[in-house]
């Protein structure tokens, strides 16, 4: 008798009991840890609780199940597969609650400035663009002018002993250097997953015909390209290498890592648009050394500082360095150029040549519209609600007097 009133552990154990007669019996024993209750036996002796499993017909042993709470649900095939779809839903609506980004629209600033005559009155008052074909084309024009500066350079590796535009051109590798040189001039980008629209690529095809890697460099208010000519395929068909001279003949400047041994000529690569070149030739593998030069053009040598002394550059600060003279030099070219050809003006950056854009399309809208110029700027005002509406749906109905808010012109 226990004056606590808990109940004593009583420890269980299976004993497999002897095989006779062909019939397997099994003895569940008991095992008394408090010493026998009113019966012979040494205490914490095993003492047998005189019953035996019952067997089925067929004489083998009932199996011995477990309790429902001991099962484990995640065992199923099932379950398991429910969960792995929902941990995917999961992610997919918090990378689109991600992308989801929160704002104002555009169309709902345009109608707030406008009707509360904030965007200017008079010649100021925003025209709307008509859907004739010629004003179409022009705003396709504007659209590709990029609200960001853009480069474009040409990045040249000269073996050994090479001294032609062919063997330069042909080269699809080079040194160890060169290529740490390459790693450190900006970002590797496969070809065929460039946004075009985003990336300014400088002519590049994206379907594999240019390769498939290409070098870009960026900032806040510039984009760079490099059309290197060992990343370009070099193909049995052009022996003369003329697709990778289609664009680095068009560069006005090219960075030449030059191992040949010999000093570079300008005119190695014939071209009409290679101004400047920015070459660098290693000075030794132990000293980690490069000499950094600029070679251009006589018109050009007050601009970009052309046939200075060689500068002697660490590894290390290479590509910085020559990647900021290679932008000056570019944009040096850019400004003799546009003074050099009709109509001679002055080059500015894409911003202004943007809003140059803008008003010469407001000129040809003013042109276009039979109104008299006086009864435009008079006070009437239009109603572009139905505007922001389709532009809201789409675009779905363009054939309609009417069009996209990207029309409007301030």
């Amino acid at each position: 008798m226990f004056g606590l009133g808990r109940a004593p552990c009583v420890p269980y154990c299976n004993c497999v009991g002897e095989v006779a007669g062909g019939e397997f019996r099994r003895t569940l024993y008991k095992k008394n840890s408090v010493g026998s209750l009113g019966g012979s036996g040494s205490p914490g002796s095993p003492r047998p609780m005189s019953h035996d499993l019952e067997d089925d017909e067929d004489g083998s042993p009932k199996p011995m199940r477990r309790g429902r709470g001991h099962t484990i649900s995640d065992m199923n095939p099932a379950s398991r597969k429910l969960q792995v779809r929902a941990a995917v839903a999961a992610r997919k609506i918090s990378n689109q609650q991600k992308e989801n980004k929160g704002g104002i629209s555009p169309s709902f600033v345009f109608l707030q400035l406008y009707y509360h005559g904030n965007l200017g009155s008079g010649p100021e008052r925003p025209l709307l663009v008509p859907q004739a074909p010629e004003m179409q084309r022009a705003l396709r024009v504007l659209d590709l002018i990029q609200p960001q500066e853009t480069h474009k350079i040409g990045v040249l590796y000269i073996a050994p002993g090479q001294t032609n535009e062919q063997q330069i051109l042909s080269n699809t590798c080079g040194s160890l250097r060169y290529m740490h040189f390459l790693q450190g001039l900006g970002s590797v980008l496969e070809l065929s997953e460039v946004v075009q629209e985003e990336i300014f690529l400088g002519g590049l095809d994206v379907k594999g015909i240019d390769g498939s890697l290409v070098y870009i460099w960026h900032d806040d208010v510039m984009q760079v390209v490099f059309h290197v000519a060992t990343l370009m395929p070099t193909r049995e068909s052009d022996p003369k290498c003329n697709g990778k001279k289609r664009h680095i003949g068009n560069d006005y400047v090219t960075i030449v890592y030059n191992e040949s041994g010999h000093p570079y000529n300008i005119n190695t690569i014939k071209g009409q648009f290679n101004h400047t070149v920015v070459e660098v030739v290693p000075q030794g593998e132990d000293h980690s050394t490069n000499s950094v030069g600029v070679l251009c053009k006589p018109e050009l040598s007050d601009f970009v500082g052309g046939n200075a002394e060689a500068r002697l550059v660490s590894d290390t600060n290479l590509p910085i360095l020559v990647r900021q003279l290679a932008l000056h030099a570019d944009l040096a070219s850019m400004i003799w150029e546009s003074l050099k050809r009709p109509p001679k003006t002055p080059y500015a950056s894409n911003w202004l040549e943007r809003l140059r854009k803008i008003r010469k399309i407001r000129q040809m809208v003013l042109k276009c519209d039979d109104r008299p110029q006086e009864q435009e700027t008079s006070g009437s005002s239009f109603d572009f609600t139905d505007m922001i509406e389709q532009d809201k749906t789409g675009d779905k109905d363009k054939g309609r007097s009417g069009g996209s808010f990207h029309q409007f012109l301030s």
